[in-house]
């Protein structure tokens, strides 16, 4: 039996010990070079070998939820007071909220400042001894009876994605009753938030029930997981691993340059994040197009007629052919990863998915998954980009950030 921990989050990757960015797989050999790239065929690794019945996986798979806002809370290691906040509770200057009059000088906007106010009032109720980071996933006003496929259902759509659960079935009537609903996916252990490190898929064993919150870290166990991977998958995929190996190897040095230059690194990630917003991937990359896409970005930005390419555009001049080839072996990274994605996304659980369109609701998975590495606690995000990530981009949101 495997077991899988659900749970919301746009943010897993640590920086600095904090919980605040996850990265996708591919993403790797942008951010990390080489070691990037070992990294992410690690994580496929430790995937495959979790859903096979080949004993245990070095990795732990959760389903990522696609909740909002973020909200980290609990007792102040500094002061023993509890608190609520968003991820600024890491900022140089923090900002925690102990009071509602807090909320109000630090979160003036509307919509944030009342979610804020929401979890103040009734978070305190679950007895939360250290510091645990979620996502909201509804507060009352924002659970709605919907018809999906001529069926009554009851629904909330923190983000992108509307979950839908039956009203009548346990689980329903425990969401229909409470007041808010938060999946915790991350506990911070130290003796300030400052030197906190991120932990995750935190034991909630020792939280309190109460009507008012409906929590979870929302772990499956499904009984038929270890077999999604047949002996022959497994292969395939181990022979797909050692193609792109022998790619990365001759892409080291360049793979490794452009982690460096953060310039070239978060111009071309722009770019393929320009990609995705119009529905396609990497495998259409073209470098030429790249240096069009960046001049007219850096035009705009300067409101007037670009005499000269930036640094970052004349290093992607010099190194067209390389980056090519770096395109083509982020694009296979990425149809790789999504062999376990699809695998992944037939386990279904007892909320359903959807997105919502012109045309109505449409059937979607998971957000997407998260593999994180036992030993190392580092994790890479698992997400079918031209499903989620381009509504994502697309899809008009109900919430405010700060």
């Amino acid at each position: 039996m495997i077991r899988f921990n659900k749970y919301l989050s746009e943010a897993v990757k640590a920086s600095g010990g904090k919980n605040v960015h996850l990265e996708h797989l591919e993403g790797e050999i942008l951010n990390n070079g080489y070691a990037g790239f070992e990294k992410a065929v690690q994580s496929v690794r430790g995937v495959r070998d979790a859903l096979a019945a080949n004993g245990p996986s070095s990795h732990e798979i959760p389903v990522k939820w696609d909740g909002a806002p973020a909200i980290i809370c609990g007792t102040d290691p500094s002061t023993g007071k509890f608190f609520v906040g968003t991820k600024s509770v890491f900022n140089v200057t923090p900002k925690l909220n102990f009071t509602p009059a807090d909320i109000d000088a630090n979160h003036p906007s509307p919509g944030l400042n009342e979610k804020l106010k929401l979890a103040l009032q009734y978070l305190p109720k679950l007895g939360i001894k250290g510091v645990l980071q979620g996502d909201l996933m509804f507060d009352k006003s924002s659970l709605l009876r919907t018809k999906i496929d001529g069926k009554t259902v009851l629904t909330f759509t923190p983000n992108t994605i509307t979950y839908a659960v039956d009203p009548a079935s346990a689980l329903g009537k425990r969401i229909s009753s409470a007041k808010m609903g938060i999946v915790f996916h991350t506990a911070y252990e130290g003796n300030s938030l400052a030197t906190a490190t991120a932990k995750f898929n935190p034991d909630l064993s020792g939280l309190r029930q109460t009507r008012d919150v409906w929590f979870d870290n929302a772990t499956l166990r499904v009984a038929d997981g270890s077999g999604l991977f047949s002996a022959e998958e497994r292969e395939s995929v181990e022979a797909a691993i050692a193609g792109l190996e022998s790619t990365a190897a001759q892409l080291k040095s360049v793979m490794t340059a452009i982690s460096k230059n953060v310039g070239v690194r978060d111009a071309i990630k722009m770019y393929v994040n320009s990609l995705v917003a119009q529905g396609t991937l990497t495998s259409h990359a073209d470098v030429n197009d790249m240096l069009a896409f960046l001049g007219a970005k850096a035009q705009a930005k300067r409101k007037t007629k670009m005499t000269k390419p930036t640094p970052s555009m004349e290093w992607i001049k010099r190194n067209r052919n390389q980056i090519a080839r770096v395109f083509a072996l982020h694009n296979q990274l990425a149809h790789l990863k999504l062999v376990v994605v699809k695998k992944l996304a037939s386990l279904s659980g007892k909320i359903g998915t959807f997105i919502r369109d012109g045309k109505g609701y449409r059937v979607a998975s998971p957000e997407g998954f998260v593999a994180i590495d036992r030993m190392s606690n580092q994790a890479v995000k698992l997400v079918d980009r031209l499903d989620f990530s381009r509504s994502n981009f697309t899809v008009p949101k109900t919430w405010s950030k700060d």
